[in-house]
C-alpha cells in the first residue's frame, strides 16, 4: 500500500476526492442513500475547495477527510460527528484560523445570542460542498437569499448598505474584506 504522501496514493490529498467520488458521485451507493444533499460531489468539483485541488493541485485546499474526518464518518445529525450543527465552527477553523473567535463574538453565537430560535452555523451561510469565493456576486447572491430567509425586512437594505461601504468597512470586515455582523458594544 502507497503512503498517503506518494503521487499515486489513492488516499493523498490530490486523489482523495476521486476515491470518496467512487461512491458519492450521483448514482453512486452513498449518493443513493444522501437524498437530501444530491450532487454532493458534483457540487464540491466545482466549488472553491474543489477546485482548488481537482483543478489547481493546491494542497491547502479543503479536501473530504478535513471536513468528515479519514475514519469513522458519521452523518451530520450525529452528535459525534465533525460536521454536527455544533462543530461546524471548529470544523472549519481547523483551516480558517481566527473565524471560530470571529463567530464566537458575533450576533450569531449562542455565546452572545440568547434566544430559543436556531442559530446559524458556516454552513448555512457559507454552504457546506458548494462554496463560492466570497469577492464574488455569487458569494453575495447566496448570502442574500441566506440571510434573507430568517431576515426579510433586513435583507431589503443590507447590501445596499454594504455596497456603500464599499465591503471593506474595517469595524465590520472578516477576511477579505466580508463583513462579520457582530454585537452592538454597550
Amino acid at each position: 500500500m502507497l503512503s498517503k504522501k506518494a503521487d499515486g496514493s489513492p488516499i493523498s490529498r490530490l486523489n482523495s476526492p476521486q476515491l470518496c467520488g467512487k461512491c458519492h458521485k450521483l448514482g453512486g451507493v452513498a449518493a443513493l442513500r444522501e437524498k437530501n444533499n444530491p450532487g454532493m460531489w458534483e457540487k464540491y468539483s466545482v466549488s472553491v475547495h474543489g477546485k482548488g485541488v481537482i483543478k489547481s493541485g493546491l494542497m491547502v485546499s479543503a479536501v473530504c477527510v478535513d471536513c468528515h474526518s479519514t475514519h469513522g464518518e458519521r452523518a451530520k445529525n450525529d452528535t459525534a460527528s465533525t460536521v454536527y450543527r455544533t462543530h461546524i465552527a471548529a470544523t472549519c477553523s481547523k483551516c480558517h484560523e481566527g473565524i471560530e473567535k470571529a463567530f464566537e463574538k458575533g450576533v450569531h453565537s449562542p455565546l452572545v445570542t440568547k434566544t430559543d430560535k436556531k442559530l446559524p452555523v458556516c454552513s448555512d451561510c457559507h454552504r457546506s460542498h458548494d462554496i463560492v469565493p466570497v469577492a464574488g456576486n455569487e458569494f453575495r447572491r447566496q448570502t442574500m437569499e441566506e440571510c434573507g430567509s430568517c431576515h426579510k425586512e433586513v435583507a431589503k437594505t443590507y447590501f445596499r448598505n454594504l455596497s456603500r461601504q464599499g465591503f471593506k468597512d474595517s469595524a465590520t470586515a472578516g477576511p477579505r474584506g466580508v463583513p462579520i455582523a457582530t454585537a452592538p458594544t454597550k
